[in-house]
């Protein structure tokens, strides 16, 4: 399954802009650090858009922090 999921994957490099409010996020929130890169690109799509999009995850700790942080968060199950 997961070979035939990789194949509609679409791989991005981490910019330093990415990483450097991941670790922000980090020291400000506590988030774990694939939760921090998440939020981070979030809220930098959102920041580049000038426009809120919505946040999904199935990540209840994910979700709590999203929120917190001011994202429109999308919980799914």
């Amino acid at each position: 399954d997961l070979r035939q999921e990789r194949r509609r994957w679409e791989l991005m490099t981490l910019s330093g802009v990415v990483t450097a409010r991941a670790e922000d996020l980090i020291r400000v929130t506590g988030v774990r650090t694939l939760d921090a890169l998440h939020l981070a690109s979030a809220l930098l799509f959102e920041a580049s858009v000038g426009a809120s999009v919505p946040f999904v995850t199935a990540d209840a700790r994910q979700a709590e922090a999203a929120a917190r942080l001011g994202l429109r968060v999308v919980r799914v199950d």
